[in-house]
C-alpha cells in the first residue's frame, strides 16, 4: 500500500458536481474518499489497483488509546446503475476477513433498497455514501476551507 498525501482541491471539487459522476477517470471518487478522510484525521494508505480485493482504501484513526480501522470500496456508477445488495455484503466479509472495525462503500450513484436495509442490519459495521452524501461531505469541507 502506498500513502498519499493530500493533493486534491476540494474546493473545486465540490463546484464542479457532475464531475463526480461523470468524469471517465475511475480514480476521482477514490480521490476524494482518500482527501475527505484525510481531513477528517484519518490516516489514509490506498492500495494497489492490482491486488485490492475490492479495497480502495485502508483508513486508520486515533481517539485517545481507541483505534479505529476501516475500509473503503469505492463504486464508480453511473446514476442510473443501483450499487445492490452483493456489494454491501461483499464489504461486510472484507471486514471480517481484514478484522477492520467498519467499511464504507462510496458510489457515485445510489443503492438499491435491498442493499439499504442490509446496511442496516449491521449498523455499526458499515457506512453508505451515495452521489448526494459524497457532495454534502465535499461542501462541508469546501465551507470550512472557505471559513479559515
Amino acid at each position: 500500500m502506498k500513502e498519499v498525501g493530500l493533493s486534491t482541491d476540494i474546493s473545486n471539487r465540490s463546484r464542479d458536481r457532475p464531475a463526480l459522476s461523470s468524469c471517465r477517470d475511475p480514480t476521482v471518487l477514490v480521490d476524494a474518499g482518500q482527501e475527505l478522510l484525510a481531513r477528517d484525521g484519518w490516516h489514509v494508505e490506498l492500495t494497489g489497483k492490482s491486488a485490492d480485493g475490492g479495497i480502495d482504501i485502508f483508513a486508520l484513526n486515533r481517539v485517545g488509546s481507541v483505534r479505529h480501522s476501516m475500509l473503503v470500496q469505492a463504486k464508480r456508477y453511473a446514476s442510473h446503475r443501483k450499487v445492490g445488495v452483493s456489494v454491501v455484503r461483499e464489504v461486510l466479509y472484507l471486514v471480517e476477513r481484514h478484522r477492520v472495525n467498519s467499511g464504507l462503500i462510496a458510489t457515485t450513484s445510489h443503492f438499491t433498497e435491498v442493499a439499504s436495509r442490509e446496511r442496516e442490519l449491521h449498523n455499526w459495521r458499515l457506512g453508505l455514501r451515495d452521489k448526494e452524501a459524497i457532495l454534502e461531505w465535499l461542501n462541508s469541507h469546501a465551507k470550512k476551507s472557505s471559513s479559515s
